[in-house]
């Protein structure tokens, strides 16, 4: 593929600077989870020290995270992975605070506990945002750490983001710092609207018009192949764009959406989710085709109040589990019946 040529045309046809559906972070073209920044936002005002940031690969954790720090007034540290040990979280937080001067009394803090007593004194008392992408590839020694630093550094919060099995290991590995977060922020997927306003914004962010040159009809059957998740709306997208260049194409419409553009569901997907979910995913591949009332007879329902609890849990899971690709459904009478897409077959089995 020539680049430039491409490029060339985006520019010759719909006056684009370049492709807008690259997997580029643009936090100016991040739509949905109003309520969840105000959320974040508040508590971070209010003080918290912990905030819990889970959603399943694609749902937008980073951009969220990227938006969040464009539009809060106050420091912030972000890493897009976790420390992997105690000396490099004390080495990012004393250069965080170190100039030219500083940086020679700082070299010679080697304890945690004095590095965080000297950064206290830094920030004096202001808002300090320590943020954090995929904790759920931390070590439980370095979740330890990471509650005591924060506990230790005046006006801190650390928000802690990471896929769905990121609350299963706290829960089950660190009570004590579970107990600690009074929010947890969890992401799915975005409505129809908000799927069509995310391809309009970065549409536009690059100098085009709306959302042209897509049809009002290829929206939707994007929404319906993605039920929109930010990273596939993105794939399909450019996939599509794609095809209609080779096509010289300046219209897109349903018809340029083949039935090989899916969404992608990754080989080791199921070690990364949550146990509830990874249990039904089972029942269904032993089961065929299930209603939630039905599931709720292979679970251990002495873990919930009534059965009704355990249903309504279960129908939750379930549309949790829609909206990432995991299982699909049909309409049988008043209830839906819940079955296995084969891609997802095709994973239980080679694993």
């Amino acid at each position: 593929m020539n680049v430039t040529y491409i490029d060339e045309w985006y520019v010759n046809n719909f006056g684009w600077k370049h492709n807008p559906f690259s997997f580029e972070i643009i936090p100016d073209v991040f739509v949905g989870y109003t309520k969840e920044i105000g959320d974040a936002i508040n508590a971070i005002k209010g003080g918290e020290k912990f905030i819990l940031l889970s959603g399943p690969t694609g749902s937008g954790k980073t951009t969220f995270l990227k938006f969040l720090i464009k539009n809060i007034n106050e420091r912030c540290i972000y890493l897009s992975k976790p420390p992997r040990d105690v000396k490099e979280i004390a080495k990012i937080l004393k250069d965080k605070f170190s100039n030219f001067f500083t940086r020679l009394i700082s070299r010679d803090l080697d304890n945690i506990y004095d590095v965080c007593n000297w950064v206290s004194k830094k920030n004096k008392g202001k808002r300090l945002l320590l943020i954090i992408d995929e904790v759920h590839e931390a070590d439980t020694h370095m979740l330890e750490w990471l509650r005591t630093i924060t506990d230790q550094i005046e006006g801190m919060c650390t928000i802690l983001s990471g896929l769905p099995v990121l609350e299963n290991i706290l829960k089950e590995k660190l009570e004590t710092m579970i107990k600690r977060i009074n929010l947890t922020i969890r992401l799915s997927n975005l409505t129809y609207p908000e799927t069509r306003e995310m391809i309009k914004r970065r549409i536009e962010f690059v100098g085009g018009d709306d959302v042209k040159p897509f049809t009002s009809d290829a929206i939707e059957l994007i929404y319906n192949k993605t039920n929109g998740f930010p990273r596939d709306v993105v794939r399909v997208c450019n996939e599509m764009l794609y095809k209609a260049f080779k096509s010289n194409l300046t219209t897109i419409d349903s018809s340029i959406i083949s039935e090989e553009i899916s969404k992608h569901v990754p080989p080791n997907i199921t070690e990364t989710l949550p146990d509830k979910q990874r249990t039904i995913l089972e029942i269904l591949n032993k089961n065929t085709e299930l209603t939630p009332s039905e599931i709720a007879h292979y679970l251990n329902k002495e873990a919930y109040k009534s059965e009704d609890n355990a249903i309504r849990s279960i129908n939750n899971i379930l549309r949790r589990m829609l909206a990432e690709g995991l299982v699909e459904r049909k309409k049988m009478g008043k209830s839906y019946k819940y079955f296995l897409p084969e891609k997802i077959k095709t994973i239980l089995i080679e694993r």
